[in-house]
């Protein structure tokens, strides 16, 4: 547990002190005809700023005596800088310097003078942008010119995030130095580097509606046959195909026709894990290397012809899933940006780390060696609880300096920008993440600190522990993989005491603030991630008889859950999860519901000695297609579970959580089935699996026909982490058309 060092009021600026002299309140920004649009927004923002930090007017006029400033590629500019050639700076690149009574503001243009502003302004004058809406600016009337000469160039010329904050705030994405397609930088701060397609694009170029019919040989062939797919995004083209390569390229330079102003388009895979079975596609693959062969020789057939009619445009392409490992023959030509994705990683450790050299770390080196122009698609949330703590705050730092190691000029941080302020931790990952965009070599633990101390005032100390204490036992499980779509309850890494322990930092953490509105409610939205995760955790269920003995803080969960929700509702939480996250409330509730009756069997037993496990905490696979709700009086909560036997899925199941028994329990399945006539046959398959131990029993027909729910044993199992017990229906019985499910119990032997 490290040491954390907090600043709770403004910046030490002993630097930018001075004589009255180079006083910046009594300085002037010189106006100049030759500014841009973006380099007069960046003069009226300075203007403004310093107006408010100093009290001084800050005029803004052609001609003036020092101290002056000078802002943007003007002729001035160029005369105090004689040894700078202005017109070969980098992207995005910056300069600050003090020319004795002058002060210059300059950098690449469209919006290097920008940048160079809100640099000054931040480094230098001590203004802090911890939010869109939430800033400190310090109010420093001696606040000087300073005797500054700063030029700096960032090694990402595209550097995007994915936060709600950010993109739906241009404002701030200038704060934050950011340029990428999600940053929406409006004209007068110099624009994004546009993107025309965010993404697997397959389906936008060539629609499956307008091409399937008249052209399936243009889509990939599986099984033997050339397929639809149910969701556009997941559209698969015949790579080889040479009659769809030229629709495509159609298809592109008429999109881009349509949108001038794009800086590349994106010709990337569907959202799969394979691509084209046919014999072409295949026998291509053989010969060349690695998938990333047949993609690339599509996307530089396209890059070629958009290239004569769009020579400053990228053509963006995926290494993704079946074309992450780079190419043995075929390299992309200059034009195209290749998009590594690191979607595979374990992300509670470092990309560089030896565990992901085989997922990312291997694949980031080797298109290193063979592209001029790479980007890292970069996962940085849980799209599937993106509400729960994610101890992977630690080592950002250490991966983007890993990305500019390796050349990376395009970075695209994907967030969660649909849980708006109420996801983990949000505020303080968005700001982190865009200074190390810009800057990958800042002290990351110099920056957690500053803006803990800046947001959360007081309370500051209490979520760093809380930070800390996540991230520290995160460390002592390197067996866990912490996967971006991840739907458990960190049960495998986070026990149930440190749990607590990280939410007592959180309960701390509000009476640090309590005679503070403002910073109250900064830390009750940070505590929201540990209600929910403690909310979700099995220890409160039936199934925590099953994980030893644990101490349950006496809570009103139910209410706890009720405020829980109207916070985070009222904090900007749009979904749960990436696909929306649908149940993710009623599997809160169902988890803290005390279960509808005791079954007769478990009479006369001793509650630790049985576990309900009701309708609502089973696993649906298919729901609305292979298993159904049934409104059904005769089951314990008034529904249950119904299956045609037109299936053999296990559409209905149960996994165990990270359990710690060792006691053997014999688990019941309350049934019924419909019945034509006599029943006869099996209805249903009731049985466990797990990869090391599995079984099942058949259920006759005979024995559950009817109205009534029947308790059929299973065999005495030892239950053990992610072992799931499973319900089928019988497929093909004519006898038994519908099988129904009202719930499981277990009993200890």
């Amino acid at each position: 547990m490290r040491t954390r060092a907090f600043f709770f009021v403004t910046a030490i600026l002993t630097a930018c002190t001075g004589k009255a002299a180079d006083l910046l309140r009594d300085a002037a920004i010189i106006a100049s005809p030759e500014w841009t649009a973006p380099e007069r927004q960046a003069a009226q923002d300075l203007r403004m700023y310093l107006r408010e930090i100093t009290g001084g007017e800050i005029p803004l006029v052609p001609a003036a005596k020092a101290p002056r400033i000078h802002v943007g590629l003007t002729k001035a500019a160029r005369r105090l800088l004689p040894a700078v050639d202005l017109d070969a700076l980098r992207p995005d690149e910056i300069i600050i310097q003090r020319v004795g009574g002058d002060l210059v503001l300059t950098g690449e243009r469209p919006r290097g003078s920008v940048l160079a502003v809100y640099t000054f302004l931040e480094d230098m004058a001590g203004v802090r942008w911890w939010t869109s809406t939430e800033r400190r600016v310090p109010h420093r009337a001696d606040l000087a010119l300073g005797n500054w000469n700063h030029r700096y160039a960032p090694p990402f010329r595209i550097r995007d995030l994915y936060y709600q904050d950010v993109t739906a705030n241009p404002a701030f994405a200038v704060q934050l130095r950011l340029n990428g397609q999600y940053s929406h930088l409006p004209e007068e701060y110099g624009g994004p580097v546009r993107g025309l397609g965010g993404g697997h694009t397959y389906w936008q170029l060539l629609p499956q509606k307008e091409y399937f019919d008249s052209h399936p040989e243009y889509y990939a062939q599986f099984d033997g046959k050339r397929q639809r797919v149910t969701h556009p995004v997941k559209t698969e083209l015949c790579l080889t195909n040479r009659d769809m390569r030229k629709e495509l390229i159609r298809r592109a330079s008429e999109w881009l026709r349509r949108n001038p102003k794009n800086h590349h388009v994106s010709v990337s895979q569907g959202d799969t894990f394979n691509y084209c079975e046919c014999t072409a596609c295949r026998e291509f693959v053989k010969a060349h290397g690695t998938p990333a062969d047949l993609v690339l020789d599509m996307v530089n057939q396209v890059a070629d012809e958009l290239r004569k009619e769009f020579p400053d445009v990228l053509v963006d392409t995926f290494a993704y899933q079946y074309s992450q490992a780079p190419p043995k023959t075929v390299k992309p030509r200059p034009n195209v940006l290749v998009r590594l994705c690191s979607i595979r990683a374990n992300f509670a450790l470092p990309l560089r780390s030896g565990a992901n050299r085989s997922v990312i770390g291997k694949d980031l080196r080797g298109w290193s060696k063979l592209t001029r122009e790479l980007g890292l698609w970069n996962y940085v949330a849980n799209y599937r609880r993106s509400v729960f703590p994610l101890p992977n705050i630690r080592h950002q730092a250490d991966d983007l300096r890993f990305f500019a190691e390796n050349k990376v000029s395009w970075v695209f941080e994907q967030g969660e920008n649909w849980t708006g302020k109420a996801g983990e931790l949000v505020e303080l990952r968005a700001w982190l993440l865009g200074h190390l965009l810009w800057n990958p070599y800042l002290d990351q633990e110099a920056l957690i600190d500053e803006f803990l101390g800046g947001f959360y005032g007081p309370a500051a100390p209490h979520v760093g522990r809380y930070i800390d204490l996540l991230h520290d036992e995160m460390a002592r499980h390197p067996e866990v993989n912490l996967q971006c779509y991840r739907s458990s309850t960190q049960e495998d890494w986070l026990s149930f005491p440190k749990l607590l322990e990280a939410r007592e930092c959180m309960l701390k953490a509000p009476q640090a603030v309590a005679t503070d509105p403002k910073l109250s409610a900064r830390v009750r939205r940070a505590g929201l991630s540990i209600d929910f995760l403690l909310l979700a955790r099995p220890e409160l269920s039936e199934a925590g008889k099953l994980l030893g003995a644990q101490e349950i803080p006496k809570l009103d969960f139910a209410a706890l859950l009720d405020d829980s929700l109207a916070l985070a509702k009222a904090s900007g939480l749009e979904r749960f999860a990436e696909g929306g996250g649908g149940g993710f409330e009623e599997m809160l509730r169902s988890n803290i519901r005390t279960p509808d009756g005791i079954p007769e069997l478990c009479r006369g037993l001793k509650p630790k000695d049985y576990v309900i496990i009701s309708n609502w905490d089973f696993e649906l696979t298919n729901l609305k297609s292979q298993v159904f709700a049934q409104a059904d009086p005769k089951a314990s909560s008034g529904q249950s579970w119904r299956m045609p036997t037109t299936h053999k899925n296990w559409s209905v199941a149960y996994r165990f959580p990270f359990v710690t028994t060792t006691d053997t329990w014999l688990p019941y399945a309350a049934v019924r089935c419909d019945a034509v006539g006599a029943a006869s046959g099996d209805a249903f398959e009731f049985g466990h699996y797990h990869s090391t131990r599995s079984g099942h029993v058949d259920i006759p027909a005979e024995k559950i026909a009817g109205k009534t729910f029947h308790y059929i044993p299973l065999k005495p199992i030892v239950p053990i982490p992610r072992m799931t017990l499973y319900l089928a229906p019988a497929k093909g019985n004519p006898t038994v058309p519908q099988v129904y499910v009202d719930r499981i119990v277990l009993i200890r032997q």
